[in-house]
Protein backbone atom coordinates (compact mmCIF):
# COMPACT_ATOMS: atom_id res chain seq x y z
CA UNK A 1 0.00 0.00 0.00
CA UNK A 2 1.23 3.52 -0.95
CA UNK A 3 2.03 6.09 1.29
CA UNK A 4 0.77 9.64 0.33
CA UNK A 5 2.13 13.26 0.54
CA UNK A 6 -0.02 16.19 0.43
CA UNK A 7 1.45 19.51 -0.39
CA UNK A 8 -0.33 22.63 -0.09
CA UNK A 9 -0.32 26.30 -0.62
CA UNK A 10 -1.97 29.58 -0.60
CA UNK A 11 -2.89 32.79 -2.91
CA UNK A 12 -4.54 35.66 -1.71
CA UNK A 13 -2.78 36.56 1.80
CA UNK A 14 -1.65 39.79 0.19
CA UNK A 15 -4.18 42.76 1.81
CA UNK A 16 -4.84 43.98 -1.72
CA UNK A 17 -6.87 40.73 -2.89
CA UNK A 18 -10.11 40.21 -1.86
CA UNK A 19 -9.90 36.52 -1.64
CA UNK A 20 -7.80 34.21 0.32
CA UNK A 21 -7.52 30.73 -1.62
CA UNK A 22 -5.90 27.43 0.18
CA UNK A 23 -5.43 24.14 -1.77
CA UNK A 24 -3.30 21.46 -3.02
CA UNK A 25 -2.30 17.95 -4.82
CA UNK A 26 -1.89 14.30 -3.10
CA UNK A 27 0.06 11.88 -4.64
CA UNK A 28 1.90 8.26 -3.50
CA UNK A 29 5.71 8.88 -2.72
CA UNK A 30 7.04 7.25 -5.94
CA UNK A 31 4.94 9.49 -7.91
CA UNK A 32 6.53 12.85 -6.59
CA UNK A 33 9.93 11.45 -7.74
CA UNK A 34 8.61 11.64 -11.40
CA UNK A 35 6.52 15.21 -10.49
CA UNK A 36 9.70 16.56 -9.71
CA UNK A 37 11.82 15.20 -12.44
CA UNK A 38 8.83 16.70 -15.32
CA UNK A 39 8.75 19.81 -13.49
CA UNK A 40 12.08 20.40 -13.76
CA UNK A 41 12.59 18.95 -17.62
CA UNK A 42 9.77 21.79 -18.19
CA UNK A 43 11.82 24.62 -16.39
CA UNK A 44 15.01 23.95 -17.71
CA UNK A 45 13.50 23.88 -21.31
CA UNK A 46 11.69 27.01 -20.76
CA UNK A 47 14.86 28.52 -19.21
CA UNK A 48 13.37 29.19 -15.69
CA UNK A 49 14.52 28.84 -12.13
CA UNK A 50 10.92 28.62 -10.86
CA UNK A 51 7.18 28.83 -11.26
CA UNK A 52 5.24 31.48 -9.71
CA UNK A 53 1.67 31.55 -11.31
CA UNK A 54 1.35 35.59 -10.28
CA UNK A 55 4.78 36.46 -11.56
CA UNK A 56 3.84 34.03 -14.87
CA UNK A 57 0.28 36.35 -15.44
CA UNK A 58 1.75 39.01 -15.37
CA UNK A 59 5.25 37.94 -17.40
CA UNK A 60 7.01 39.55 -14.14
CA UNK A 61 10.30 37.81 -12.68
CA UNK A 62 11.50 34.51 -14.24
CA UNK A 63 8.34 35.33 -17.00
CA UNK A 64 9.90 38.87 -17.70
CA UNK A 65 11.19 37.58 -20.97
CA UNK A 66 7.80 36.99 -21.91
CA UNK A 67 6.40 40.13 -22.65
CA UNK A 68 4.59 41.01 -24.04
CA UNK A 69 2.21 37.76 -23.68
CA UNK A 70 0.69 37.74 -26.92
CA UNK A 71 4.12 37.73 -28.49
CA UNK A 72 5.08 34.91 -26.92
CA UNK A 73 1.89 32.78 -26.56
CA UNK A 74 3.42 29.64 -27.86
CA UNK A 75 6.52 29.46 -25.28
CA UNK A 76 3.99 30.31 -22.64
CA UNK A 77 1.31 27.73 -23.76
CA UNK A 78 4.14 25.18 -24.11
CA UNK A 79 5.53 26.07 -20.26
CA UNK A 80 1.43 25.65 -19.31
CA UNK A 81 1.23 22.57 -20.86
CA UNK A 82 4.47 21.18 -19.42
CA UNK A 83 3.56 21.67 -16.15
CA UNK A 84 0.06 20.70 -16.38
CA UNK A 85 1.31 17.49 -17.68
CA UNK A 86 3.73 16.78 -15.28
CA UNK A 87 0.95 17.61 -12.22
CA UNK A 88 -1.75 15.83 -14.07
CA UNK A 89 0.16 12.66 -14.73
CA UNK A 90 1.12 12.48 -11.05
CA UNK A 91 -1.47 13.58 -8.76
CA UNK A 92 -3.98 11.48 -7.69
CA UNK A 93 -6.38 13.93 -5.64
CA UNK A 94 -6.84 18.00 -5.81
CA UNK A 95 -8.62 19.78 -3.44
CA UNK A 96 -9.15 23.61 -2.40
CA UNK A 97 -11.57 26.34 -1.15
CA UNK A 98 -11.46 29.96 -1.34
CA UNK A 99 -13.31 32.45 0.69
CA UNK A 100 -13.52 36.51 0.30
CA UNK A 101 -12.27 38.07 3.71
CA UNK A 102 -15.38 39.79 3.84
CA UNK A 103 -17.39 36.58 3.74
CA UNK A 104 -14.76 35.45 6.45
CA UNK A 105 -15.69 38.26 8.81
CA UNK A 106 -19.13 38.03 8.35
CA UNK A 107 -20.28 34.98 8.13
CA UNK A 108 -17.96 32.70 10.12
CA UNK A 109 -18.90 32.67 13.80
CA UNK A 110 -16.97 34.97 16.10
CA UNK A 111 -15.73 32.19 18.26
CA UNK A 112 -14.25 30.70 15.49
CA UNK A 113 -12.43 33.27 13.98
CA UNK A 114 -10.88 33.77 17.08
CA UNK A 115 -10.08 29.96 17.46
CA UNK A 116 -9.08 30.09 13.48
CA UNK A 117 -7.25 33.61 13.98
CA UNK A 118 -7.18 33.78 9.91
CA UNK A 119 -8.83 33.13 6.86
CA UNK A 120 -5.77 31.34 5.49
CA UNK A 121 -5.75 28.79 8.78
CA UNK A 122 -9.56 28.39 8.34
CA UNK A 123 -9.17 27.15 4.82
CA UNK A 124 -5.84 25.20 5.92
CA UNK A 125 -7.87 23.11 8.32
CA UNK A 126 -10.63 22.43 5.47
CA UNK A 127 -7.71 20.76 3.30
CA UNK A 128 -6.23 18.76 5.81
CA UNK A 129 -9.90 17.53 6.91
CA UNK A 130 -10.72 17.50 3.02
CA UNK A 131 -7.48 14.95 2.66
CA UNK A 132 -8.44 12.85 5.24
CA UNK A 133 -11.94 11.99 3.88
CA UNK A 134 -10.32 11.46 0.60
CA UNK A 135 -7.84 8.80 2.38
CA UNK A 136 -10.76 7.30 3.79
CA UNK A 137 -11.34 5.25 0.54
CA UNK A 138 -8.36 4.81 -0.37
CA UNK A 139 -5.41 3.70 2.03
CA UNK A 140 -5.43 2.46 5.92
CA UNK A 141 -1.98 4.84 6.53
CA UNK A 142 -1.58 8.23 7.43
CA UNK A 143 -1.15 11.39 4.83
CA UNK A 144 1.77 13.81 5.75
CA UNK A 145 1.20 17.62 5.01
CA UNK A 146 3.43 19.91 3.34
CA UNK A 147 2.25 23.61 3.76
CA UNK A 148 4.19 26.15 1.53
CA UNK A 149 6.13 28.71 4.02
CA UNK A 150 5.50 32.04 4.55
CA UNK A 151 2.13 31.65 5.99
CA UNK A 152 1.30 31.56 10.11
CA UNK A 153 2.80 28.21 10.69
CA UNK A 154 1.98 28.56 14.28
CA UNK A 155 -1.54 28.78 13.32
CA UNK A 156 -1.45 26.08 11.08
CA UNK A 157 0.49 23.28 13.23
CA UNK A 158 -2.27 24.51 16.22
CA UNK A 159 -4.78 23.23 14.05
CA UNK A 160 -2.85 20.41 13.14
CA UNK A 161 -2.91 19.59 17.00
CA UNK A 162 -6.11 19.82 17.86
CA UNK A 163 -7.50 17.45 15.48
CA UNK A 164 -4.15 14.94 15.92
CA UNK A 165 -4.67 15.12 19.19
CA UNK A 166 -7.82 12.98 19.35
CA UNK A 167 -6.52 9.54 18.18
CA UNK A 168 -10.16 8.77 16.67
CA UNK A 169 -9.56 11.76 14.38
CA UNK A 170 -6.44 11.37 14.03
CA UNK A 171 -7.30 7.95 12.49
CA UNK A 172 -9.84 9.06 10.42
CA UNK A 173 -8.86 11.40 8.82
CA UNK A 174 -5.48 10.08 8.43
CA UNK A 175 -3.49 12.42 9.82
CA UNK A 176 0.60 12.32 9.06
CA UNK A 177 3.30 14.36 10.15
CA UNK A 178 2.52 18.31 9.69
CA UNK A 179 5.78 19.91 7.75
CA UNK A 180 6.08 23.53 6.18
CA UNK A 181 8.63 23.58 3.11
Amino acid sequence: MAFYTAYIDESGTDVASPYMGVGGVLAPAENWVRFEKEWQRALDESGVRYSHMKEFAQSQGEFRKWNPAKEFKAEREKFSKDILDGIIGSVVYTFGAVITKEHYENIVPHDLRKTMGTPYTFLARYCMIRVGLWAQGHTTKPINLIFGRGQPTGLVTRQHEILSAHEAVRKEFHLGLLTFG
